[in-house]
């Protein structure tokens, strides 16, 4: 949220790199991924592959919460405004020939709410967007 790391997807490592330096700082090890997000507070990373989703505490680099369906896809991802809220959705890929989308998929949208514990703190939110 403050632009201080940003985070890649490579040969199955999840690795945070912060602006000013040129070395990971932290790495998580994820075997798919098609899509990921941090949440506002930068204390969460949201991954979402095919048909499952997790988030991961980035600082004890563990899972604390986890999603899968065999019929709802989560290849994209994004977030409320107040981290709250997950909108999922995917199926198919995008035919620039044919104008449209193809292949296999549901084509939905879903709203998800995130577990509380993942919730951004109130007062670290408004801090960062105050000193911004």
């Amino acid at each position: 949220s403050d632009g201080s790391f940003f985070c890649t997807f490579a040969s199955s490592r999840l690795s945070f790199f912060r602006t000013h330096e040129r070395h990971v700082f932290r790495s998580l090890r994820s075997s798919w991924c098609s899509d990921f997000l941090l949440t506002p507070d930068d204390r969460h990373l949201i991954v979402a592959g095919s048909r499952e989703l997790r988030v991961w505490n980035i600082d004890s680099k563990k899972i604390v919460h986890e999603q899968s369906s065999e019929t709802v896809r989560f290849e994209k991802i994004a977030l409320s405004p107040d981290g709250r809220f997950l909108v999922s959705g995917g199926g198919g890929s995008w035919d620039s020939e044919k104008r449209r989308v193809i292949g296999d998929g549901d084509y939905a949208v879903y709203l998800w709410r995130l577990p509380k514990d993942v919730w951004p703190d109130e007062t670290e939110l408004t801090a960062s967007h105050s000193s911004s």
